[in-house]
């Protein structure tokens, strides 16, 4: 899974992320909420949809979860949390690169 900056679904890349992988390892909304320690799938259906950020405490459980590069998904998540992208060039000095999330 290849992502690249630039594009105008940028916004919405993190939560594409974690829909897409979870449906590609054929796992539940239920079953990754199980693996992150929810009760509930509800927190997941948000966040898969936009309508929820995800807690950045859970983001290495469900990058884990998912098999993915906890810190390739955590920048991620940082470069979409910063509008003008301050923070993530100030700790990774560009925008940012094609993310291979698996490695």
């Amino acid at each position: 899974m290849m992502f690249t900056s630039g594009s105008e679904e940028r916004v919405k890349l993190f939560h594409k992320l974690i829909a897409d992988r979870r449906r590609e390892l054929g796992i539940t909304q239920r079953q990754l909420a199980e693996k992150i320690g929810l009760t509930s799938n509800e927190y997941i259906a948000q966040v898969e949809g936009g309508k929820r950020e995800m807690h950045p405490e859970r983001i290495p459980l469900v990058a884990d979860a998912l098999f993915l590069n906890r810190r390739k998904v955590v920048m991620l998540y940082l470069y979409e949390q910063t509008p003008t992208n301050n923070v993530y060039r100030a700790l990774f000095g560009s925008e940012l690169p094609n993310l291979n999330l698996k490695d």
